[in-house]
């Protein structure tokens, strides 16, 4: 008699085999994507997903707008989706009509380089699955293009209903943060989500039990949402058309699953990729770097462990001495920069660096060599940088203008100048060797 375990074994080989062939079909494909923020509306009332740059006041240059296909992406090394409140899903054919193919095709992340004047255009056959208040025992209602969820209020049924539905690590974690059963290094987690202001007041609580007990509640609550959500989407993709499909073997770079992707997209003359990693691996990631190294000098980076130059301006001794010590590959340019009075030249570092992707990827596809230029490459991209450059270049100058008034100024330059002239011997040193 076969075991429990050959049969279960049976029936993940199924699953498996069902997600391939239904992935080899791209009219199968769902696009889908998880935000904090209901979608915005141009003036002639077409919504659209903006990409990072157009929302963040710093301009930052991420060009991009990412989708994971047939199943809400999780949480990994490059970020967490798990708390989204809304899901914004679409038909990928209609997706690609209206904004045409996308940088790159994956399972996982499926990305488009846009317009950040337009942002990614939401065709009107996409639908948005979003928290509401709903009545006892009703978890979601589709209601048109909308899917209402419920968030919160849960009854003591619908909680059981929901626990069902949570594998057995998150049923554990469920009830241990229920009953208040954590280890001290747990609470220390939880509490560094609220940030300063929150662990303040933590500390400064009457009563802390009780303060700990309602931030373990809303995590209760948080993972019985999340699960809600997961159920209207599921409803709602059914409802579409298409299936979120259970991904039996996990995302696992190179999978069969995967690979399948990947090879779909090649014949529809997509670029494809097999790995959950395509964007980090890609040139717009690298020129996302270019722009951390300068945002790490400009101003606080937690990722760098950088204060910034704007925020050392009233102290010009110590920003002298953090300038030449950081550990930063634009440093050097930034110093000359400040010495010369001359601009940053911000397009021309982005250019370098392209080159240097460009270069380093012909070697392994030869299709590289034609581009010279960021804008021949990505048009989209190209604006989104000097978009980026254009604003700091002005800050930079204005700062700058601001610390030539200061008594110390000249000690500053000098500092400056003699690390420079360090440099320039040490090279010549170098190179005579």
């Amino acid at each position: 008699m076969k075991s429990d375990k050959f049969y279960n074994a049976i029936n993940s080989l199924e699953e498996a085999q069902f997600e391939q062939q239904y992935m080899s079909d791209i009219n199968n494909y769902l696009a889908i994507h998880a935000t904090r923020y209901l979608p915005p509306a141009h003036k002639d009332g077409t919504h659209y997903i903006p990409s990072t740059a157009m929302v963040r006041d710093d301009g930052y240059p991420r060009s991009t707008v990412h989708f994971a296909l047939n199943h809400i992406v999780e949480g990994h090394i490059g970020g967490n989706w798990s708390g989204m409140q809304y899901v914004i899903m679409t038909p990928f054919n209609d997706l690609m009509q209206d904004n045409g193919a996308p940088a790159e095709l994956s399972m996982v992340d499926t990305y488009f380089s846009v317009n950040p004047d337009k942002g990614i255009i939401l065709p009107k056959s996409y639908h948005i699955v979003r928290p509401g208040n709903l009545p006892a025992g009703k978890l979601y209602e589709i209601r048109g293009n909308t899917t209402i969820y419920k968030n919160e209020n849960f009854t003591a049924t619908e909680k059981q209903e929901l626990l069902e539905q949570m594998d057995s690590k998150d049923k554990l974690t469920y009830k241990r943060f229920n009953t208040g059963d954590l280890e001290e290094i747990e609470i220390e987690k939880e509490l560094s989500k609220l940030g300063e202001k929150g662990k303040k007041l933590y500390n400064t609580a009457k009563d802390k039990k009780a303060f700990l007990r309602g931030i373990l509640e809303n995590t209760c609550n948080d993972m019985l949402s999340r699960i809600s959500r997961d159920i209207a989407t599921q409803a709602t993709a059914q409802q579409m058309g298409f299936k979120i499909l259970p991904i039996s073997n996990g995302i696992i770079d190179g999978s069969d699953l995967l690979c399948t992707v990947e090879t779909t997209a090649q014949q529809h003359n997509i670029p494809g990729n097999c790995t959950n990693k395509g964007h980090s691996l890609s040139i717009y990631y690298a020129l996302e770097i270019t722009a951390r190294y300068i945002d790490a000098l400009l101003k606080e980076d937690y990722h760098f462990n950088t204060k910034g130059i704007y925020n050392n301006k009233d102290d010009l001794k110590t920003l002298g001495t953090d300038l030449i010590t950081i550990d930063n590959p634009l440093k050097a340019t930034f110093i000359q920069s400040i010495i010369s009075n001359k601009p940053l030249g911000l397009n021309k570092i982005f250019e370098n660096a392209f080159r240097y992707e460009v270069k380093d990827r012909t070697t392994r596809n030869p299709h590289f060599k034609q581009y010279k230029t960021i804008a021949e490459w990505d048009a989209n991209t190209a604006e989104t940088i000097r978009r980026y450059c254009d604003k700091n270049e002005q800050q930079f100058a204005t700062w700058r203008q601001q610390i030539s008034q200061q008594p110390d100024y000249q000690e500053f330059i000098n500092t400056l100048r003699t690390w420079q002239n360090k440099q320039n011997i040490a090279h010549v040193l170098n190179s005579r060797e």
